[in-house]
């Protein structure tokens, strides 16, 4: 299978979601955590999927009436897995917002996606923004 270089892959991912999403995509960053990595398609389209999804969410709802934001992305491989991060500085859940309670149709995707990896999927607790986990093979 043909070998994807992440770091690129994520940057271009970002970019396009900022396009589409908003009106000015230069007040919004990506911190990239990585070593460098490729990737197997088999795995790099439910991750980037899963990544797409988790942007597009931060974009819309957790910067939702705000005209900056940062997302932190990070994979390492450690002993044959792999730990994805994925933290904004975003509103975060609430009580009107609680990621458990209130299951919309992109977590369901994003669950898919993870499954997909074979991984275990986490929300952390942060004070600000918020924080997954995906740990996969």
């Amino acid at each position: 299978l043909a070998l994807i270089n992440v770091a690129n892959y994520w940057e271009k991912l970002f970019n396009d979601c900022l396009k589409s999403l908003v009106n000015e995509p230069a007040n919004f960053k990506l911190n990239l955590d990585l070593d460098y990595l490729e990737l197997p398609v088999d795995k790099m389209i439910p991750l980037g999927l899963l990544i797409n999804e988790w942007i597009t969410n931060s974009i819309l709802h957790g910067f939702h009436g705000r005209n900056h934001g940062a997302i932190y992305l990070s994979l390492r491989l450690t002993d044959g897995k792999y730990l994805l991060t994925y933290k904004d500085n975003g509103v975060g859940f609430n009580d009107q917002n609680n990621f458990e309670r209130d299951q919309h149709f992109g977590h369901f995707l994003i669950d898919g996606f993870a499954e997909q990896l074979d991984g275990s999927l986490q929300k952390k607790t942060c004070r600000e923004g918020v924080h997954f986990e995906l740990e996969f093979e």
